[in-house]
């Protein structure tokens, strides 16, 4: 905007001119002209402005300028005798308003020559002088009115040429800004348009500007854009100041970035006329920027380095990852040529190939060695291509490289983990398959035998329930390195994963050769060995195939000595099992009982059964435990010590305690829907339930998603549950609480917890285990257990809950020691969620 008013600053007819400190500091050609000087340059700052006032008007002047500077008066109208440069008298109107220039204090405004007009008017007072002497001298009168009507006409002429002059004036105005690049607008102070130039018309989709004139925003604009345009106008005109703004606006669909400059206009008199403004389309400057400083941001911020030559190769510029990863520096590269990143590693041939493929195709990529500045030589990825002008001559090369070092360790790192085991760094499943195919073809081409020994350790899962999976982890590390040193470097030893290993013998394979073999293992997990601070002794199980005997294929050898684990397994464990076809049922069933059970869940197999507890005080039903049963389609209604411990060598246990708290949690509100309220449902947690992080997580989701008060909910856990890792166990109980449940511990008394750290627990209830209820009336001390559990939960503010209670002896014994709650068949036994409410439901209670 600025050039658009300097511009027509400059151009305009009238002379303009800015004083400042009694000089001028800035006027136009108009100006320059009118007091004799050829060029602004002559006047500003070099002329006085007394030099160019009479000496009789100079105080008049100095005065008029002194009161606008003050702000005494905002905008001043006078006349005064002006000299030229040559000393010719001139009469002057001024018309003058304060303004800043440079940030200080001015006075701004434009000069008029009324000479001609004053000498007009002078003609006139003398004609009407004359035509008093007329009426004495009436020739004299006529010569005097010839006169003047001569100098009338004269005036009149000038008049119009005058006219003519502003006419042509403000056609060239309108031509100047119809050829602005931009729009140029005048609005009233109603908005209404007084002067568009072509571009505003065009913009509005008017043919002409006539279309535009009259019209408001609203009528030519968007609603919503309309009343931003509004908005502003009003900014304007009521803070008398301008305002610029680079906006992103929506005309006829199309989204573009327009730079708006406006100002109120105001008459001599500092009244408010309207608004002028000014606006261009600036979305390809918007979109080149952003498109440089982009480029700027990934020139200097990708991790890949940059080098940038001339056609001759000489650097111009590098990019920080450059300095990084070669070491050298920016200053200390520009000027030079690349060859000096060279690591000798690569023939001539090798560049002549690059050199090549850039003069055929504008591009060479791959990977070559190169050397930092510090001699190390390293592998870098390396994009190198020519970049030409419009005359399609080459003007740079870009090379773009990155160091792989590190992936190059990692790709071997990759291809190792690929092939091999990452905890005991044994070849796993994928490279012993490999292996075995290849020992497969070897023993029918010579026909040779081989054998597969598959086995693993016998409860392992034990180990990282008690223990914890970093001792598990450093158990199974160490089985590795004792079987591998035990073993011929012909042999391979792999694992599967878990605690399951298959070790391929290739030669040597025969039934003798095969069983000392597996004797030698099982007396090295027979001897004892100290892991992660724990002295263990872990046995284990081991399946044999033998090729051709038992398979000719590598899936029917590793299935068969994966049976015959089993076989082993079920022999009693710490011992080896070759391969028979008449395996035992037992291990038949267990292969269908695990696939079966891997998707119960998603079948909806399981089904949950609930045993009442009563309340001791009134025999009223205070709460029920929920156990989930395995309803199989071929094996019926399967019991929990059947199909629990399987699943939780499977690692799914955690599956089927999640669907157990949810179905136990919508039973519940099922329940209280019918009419029939069970005070308490309690859910047995498993191990793995505890150590997984989100199971805090998981009991909110179910009594959010099923809208069952926390208070009704109660998780039981094992004594040995939470003394395997204390201080885990603690902060997940912590956060279950926290939540409302209740929680308690079962089976208590036959765990080995520190009397001081349950101190420590969150708990509601302690749970005797029932081979302590069993004693009553038959073991004193197992009476005194179950007293010493009562008090204890007693001094704890804890409830007393019996489970396996089948007498009424055991009953009257309980109710005597103040136990608070029985469970067990004296009462029921667990059954469905119908029966439950069949038999309870009508406030029944025990002594009935």
């Amino acid at each position: 905007m600025d050039v658009l008013y300097r511009s027509v600053v400059e151009q305009s007819l009238v002379a303009i001119y800015v004083i400042q400190d009694g000089r001028f500091r800035y006027v136009n050609q108009a100006f320059a002209a009118m007091f004799g000087f050829a060029s602004p340059a002559d006047v500003i700052d070099g002329v006085e402005m007394a030099a160019l006032i009479t000496e009789r008007d100079r105080g008049l002047v100095r005065s008029k300028v002194a009161q606008r500077m003050s702000g005494e008066v905002r905008d001043s109208h006078y006349v005064f005798s002006a000299l030229r440069r040559d000393g010719t008298e001139f009469q002057v109107e001024v018309h003058g308003s304060r303004a800043e220039f440079g940030g200080r204090p001015a006075v701004a405004g434009v000069c008029l020559d009324i000479t001609l007009r004053l000498e007009a008017e002078h003609a006139v007072r003398q004609a009407k002088d004359e035509m008093t002497q007329m009426l004495l001298d009436a020739e004299q009168a006529r010569q005097v009115l010839l006169s003047v009507l001569e100098d009338q006409r004269r005036a009149d002429e000038r008049i119009l040429e005058l006219n003519t002059s502003l006419e042509q004036q403000l056609h060239y105005q309108q031509a100047l800004i119809d050829n602005f690049p931009f729009m140029v607008w005048l609005k009233d102070r109603d908005g209404r348009f007084l002067a568009v130039n072509r571009q505003v018309a065009e913009a509005c989709g008017e043919p002409d500007q006539k279309g535009v004139k009259g019209k408001t925003d609203a009528d030519l604009w968007p609603a919503e854009l309309a009343r931003q345009y509004v908005r502003d106008d009003h900014v304007v005109m009521t803070t008398g100041k301008s305002l610029s703004v680079e906006e992103q606006i929506t005309n006829r669909g199309e989204r573009r970035w327009i730079e708006t400059y406006k100002a109120p206009v105001v008459d001599r008199n500092g009244e408010l006329l309207g608004t002028v403004g000014f606006a261009r389309d600036i979305s390809d400057r918007r979109r080149a920027d952003e498109e440089l400083r982009l480029a700027d941001r990934v020139f200097n911020s990708t991790v890949e380095g940059v080098l940038v030559t001339d056609p001759k190769g000489c650097i111009l510029t590098v990019n920080p990852a450059f300095e990084t990863i070669t070491g050298y520096r920016k200053d200390e590269v520009v000027g030079g040529n690349p060859r000096i990143l060279k690591s000798g590693r690569h023939e001539s041939a090798f560049y002549r190939e690059i050199w090549r493929s850039l003069n055929a195709t504008g591009q060479w990529r791959g990977e070559l060695w190169n050397r930092r500045k510090s001699g190390e030589i390293y592998p870098q990825w390396l994009t190198i291509s020519v970049v030409r002008g419009s005359d399609e001559q080459i003007t740079h090369y870009v090379a773009v490289f990155s160091d792989i070092s590190t992936l190059k360790v990692a790709q071997e790192k990759i291809d190792f983990l690929a092939y091999h085991d990452s905890l005991t760094r044994l070849p796993n499943r994928i490279l012993l398959r490999d292996r075995l195919e290849h020992a497969l073809m070897r023993a029918r081409r010579e026909r040779g035998t081989l054998a597969l020994l598959f086995f693993d350790l016998d409860r392992f899962k034990s180990v990282n329930d008690t223990l914890g999976h970093t001792v598990g982890d450093e158990l199974l590390i160490d089985v590795g390195n004792c079987i591998s040193r035990l073993i011929r470097a012909s042999d391979t030893l792999a694992r599967l994963g878990g605690d399951e290993f298959v070790l391929l013998m290739e030669d040597e394979t025969d039934v003798r050769q095969v069983t000392t073999v597996a004797r030698k293992m099982l007396d090295i997990f027979s001897t004892p060995r100290t892991v992660g601070g724990h002295a263990l002794t872990v046995t284990a199980s081991i399946g044999i195939a033998r090729y051709p005997d038992d398979g000719d294929d590598a899936d029917t050898l590793l299935k068969h000595a994966d049976l015959a684990m089993y076989e082993a397994k079920s022999q009693g464990r710490n011992t080896y099992q070759f391969f028979s076809q008449d395996l035992t049922t037992g291990t038949l069933e267990r292969l269908v009982m695990e696939s079966a059970l891997r998707g119960a869940v998603a079948r909806k197999e399981l089904v949950l059964h609930y045993q009442p507890q009563i309340d001791f005080a009134d025999g009223s039903l205070a709460g029920a435990e929920a156990l989930v049963r395995w309803q199989h389609p071929e094996l019926g209604l399967v019991p929990p010590d059947r199909f629990i411990p399987l699943a939780e060598e499977m690692g799914i246990i955690g599956e089927i305690g999640e669907w157990v708290l949810n179905e136990a949690c919508r039973q519940m509100v099922a329940w209280a829907a019918e009419g029939f309220e069970v005070p308490l449902v309690a859910v047995n947690l498993s191990a793995r339930q505890i150590d997984r992080d989100q199971i805090v997580e998981i009991t909110a989701g179910a009594l959010q998603r099923n809208g069952l008060a926390a208070e009704r909910l109660e998780l039981e856990v094992t004594e040995s549950m939470i003394m395997r890792e204390p201080e885990r166990a603690l902060d997940v109980l912590d956060g279950l609480r926290a939540l409302g449940v209740a929680l308690a511990i079962d089976d208590f008394g036959t765990g080995y917890s520190s009397l001081a750290y349950l101190r420590r627990l969150p708990l509601n209830r302690l749970k005797v285990d029932q081979s302590f209820v069993s004693d009553i009336g038959h073991d004193t001390n197992g009476e005194a257990i179950i007293r010493a559990v009562i008090a204890l939960a007693r001094s704890l503010g804890l409830s007393a809950v019996a489970e396996g209670v089948e007498t009424q002896a055991q009953a009257a014994f309980l109710r005597a020691e103040g136990c608070d709650i029985g469970q067990g068949y004296l009462y029921d036994k667990p059954m469905p969620a119908a029966s439950l409410r069949a038999s309870w439901g009508r406030g029944r209670k025990a002594a009935d």
